[in-house]
């Protein structure tokens, strides 16, 4: 069984000197692992395996009921964290600069600037974790 909630605090753990616009929420950041744990079962070929029924909660932790190895689970968490920078990035594009009445302040976006290049090595990082996982990478033939 897979903690959704623990992975989660571990994402925001990750993450929690990465401004954002507003605060993100608990469920916000479960939002993310789960679209991680979609990811996972997609890109391994396995998209017929996933069963929304197995995700439920438990004593206020959101889990799904699969074992999965340590592979997958950092699968998840780079999807997870590919999500979370996405998310900033789509807020805050627009904010390049803007007025008020007393001053205006150009180059509103600079806190996010290296979103971009974050975002880059994260995908380096899934790859390289993704062609580790040799049951999903490697098909056999038994013709």
């Amino acid at each position: 069984m897979v903690s959704i909630s623990e992975l989660a605090q571990d994402l925001k753990a990750q993450v929690e000197f990465q401004q954002t616009p507003r605060p993100m929420t608990d469920e916000e950041y479960e939002l993310m692992v789960v679209h991680g744990l979609k990811r996972l079962f997609i890109d391994t070929g396995r998209a017929d395996s996933y069963d929304s029924n197995k995700l439920y909660s438990i004593d206020d932790e959101l889990v799904y009921d699969e074992n999965l190895n340590i592979n997958e689970e950092e699968y998840i968490k780079i999807v997870s964290q590919m999500q979370f920078f996405q998310t900033v990035r789509a807020s805050v594009n627009s904010m390049v600069s803007y007025s008020t009445d007393a001053l205006s302040v150009t180059q509103g976006d600079k806190p996010y600037a290296n979103i971009t290049g974050t975002l880059k090595e994260l995908e380096n990082e899934r790859r390289i974790v993704y062609y580790k996982m040799v049951p999903y990478t490697i098909t056999v033939n038994d013709a």
